[in-house]
């Protein structure tokens, strides 16, 4: 499964520093350089390549710049799941292709073939923004999938982690993305204890990890400091 292969390839790069000999290898000369390639390389050839977006549900134009038509990419995991799949290989991707310089061509010879690490990241990015709700009380929120207008935290966090991810290799993130989820999803998903819940306070549903993503997510929008 994509998602797997990313936690796990994200696992041994996190700790590259502890490989053993040659001490301070690179991922592609190290000890586990050959695994963490062929991992890569199964999660570029895995990924489905969407052509045609351009605005998301308001409608604002999500693409860079703010005009046109752009590309996204995602990992479907047999066509549901994405948020999940495409967060945990977003981190995988964005940290093994700044290794390599993102401006060079990724190896991959399916639907990514000749795109470079910045184009795939940026393009992450795009769809990620595409399908974010726009919904009352869910608004900067993702779900499971792109088709479903509403929002959970154990689901919106991948949306934060694959983009922050996507953005420390260059890419641009519409501002919508981040005021959207500043104004309403964030306020509306905190519980009066402080906890953070998976969707909204009135499921019952508030959690540890809930508010660890919620946290993180306050990070991402610039509210690291904010009293909440």
């Amino acid at each position: 499964k994509d998602a797997f292969t990313g936690a796990a390839v994200f696992a041994f790069m996190s700790q590259g520093a502890k490989w053993p000999a040659p001490a301070n290898a690179s991922f592609t000369t190290g000890t586990y350089a050959t695994r963490v390639a062929n991992g890569i390389t199964f999660l570029l050839n895995d990924a489905t390549l969407i052509s045609g977006l351009q605005n998301n549900s308001v409608p604002i134009n999500i693409c860079p710049g703010g005009s046109g038509t752009c590309k996204g990419v995602d990992w479907q995991n047999g066509n549901s799941n994405q948020t999940y799949s495409t967060g945990f290989v977003a981190s995988a991707l964005a940290v093994y292709g700044i290794s390599q310089g993102v401006g060079n061509v990724a190896p991959s010879t399916g639907a990514l073939a000749g795109m470079t690490w910045a184009a795939i990241l940026q393009d992450i990015t795009n769809e990620f923004a595409s399908y974010q709700s726009t919904e009352a009380s869910y608004g900067g929120g993702w779900h499971y999938e792109n088709n479903e207008a509403d929002a959970d935290m154990s689901t919106a966090q991948w949306g934060v982690i694959s983009i922050g991810y996507a953005e420390s290799a260059g890419a641009s993130t519409p501002a919508y993305v981040r005021n959207e989820m500043r104004s309403v999803w964030l306020p509306s998903d905190q519980n009066t204890d402080g906890s953070a819940c998976y969707q909204l306070p009135s499921s019952g549903l508030c959690s540890h990890s809930d508010t660890g993503g919620w946290l993180t997510s306050m990070a991402f929008v610039g509210n690291a400091g904010n009293s909440a």
